[in-house]
């Protein structure tokens, strides 16, 4: 692969179908590797081995079954995040879930990863009461009997089964939490995490106001992604728990905010 003056890859080198597989995730944002394989009539191992070598050629974003268009300001849709990070989404939740106490009232956040730290609070033997806006992470805990589950209600704010709205505002704040579990989708200039959902937004920040004890769950994909919407200062968090080493900026950032630092890396 040929180096542009630049130092990015040069797609003109790229062969035809390599080049047709880049343009249309481009364009689409993501793609399956089942779906390109329809799209371009070949197998999916053909396809697989395309996406490996566009990866490496830093042309798109390799993840679990397909690929997603390099693009750190992008929001990823529902069923990218879902593909994304699922090993580094399970040690994360691992931590999280090893540190809650038994009995204490925990708000889940929506998400992808507070959704896999729901999956594993349904198979852990203790006790305790969680309140969430996430539906997924709801369904998840459905069968848990030793967890009394708590779903605040509303309007269902996308794919992602998130529920906002006035009357989700007003049932979260009824409650007060021992711990919440807080994801978002990158971070600003300054290191504080950053979304994409006001309404969404607004429901993270009033969990944390009520919680004796806020916690940030992001994987280290999101190190070097943003988003446009603050959601609290670094230093409105307790705890951050990632899969992967921090940039140092980061590290130097939370060192001065006096916030906790678990990474679990592999």
């Amino acid at each position: 692969m040929q180096i542009s003056e630049s130092g990015k890859s040069d797609i003109r080198v790229l062969t035809a179908r390599q080049r047709a597989i880049h343009d249309h995730i481009a364009r689409q944002g993501f793609a399956t590797l089942d779906a390109l394989a329809m799209l371009f009539s070949v197998s999916v191992q053909t396809v697989r081995r395309e996406i490996i070598h566009l990866d490496r050629c830093g042309l798109v974003e390799r993840f679990h079954g397909g690929a997603g268009a390099i693009d750190k300001a992008r929001r990823r849709d529902y069923s990218e995040k879902k593909a994304v990070a699922r090993e580094g989404k399970q040690r994360i939740a691992s931590k999280i879930v090893a540190d809650m106490r038994k009995n204490e009232t925990v708000f889940l956040d929506v998400g992808t990863t507070l959704e896999t730290v729901a999956q594993l609070l349904a198979a852990r033997a203790v006790a305790l009461r969680v309140v969430t806006a996430s539906l997924p992470a709801a369904m998840a805990l459905a069968g848990a009997d030793q967890v009394e589950t708590h779903v605040i209600g509303g309007i269902v704010g996308g794919a992602d089964g998130s529920l906002v709205g006035a009357y989700t505002a007003e049932s979260l704040s009824q409650y007060t939490f021992d711990r919440c579990i807080i994801s978002a989708s990158g971070y600003d200039s300054g290191w504080a995490p950053t979304d994409f959902d006001l309404q969404k937004i607004f429901l993270k920040r009033l969990a944390m106001k009520r919680s004796k004890l806020a916690i940030l769950a992001m994987d280290g994909g999101k190190f070097d992604r943003r988003a446009p919407i603050t959601v609290a200062r670094l230093d409105a968090f307790a705890q951050l728990v990632t899969d992967a080493h921090p940039p140092e900026m980061l590290l130097e950032a939370a060192r001065g905010a006096a916030v906790g630092l678990d990474i679990c890396e592999m």
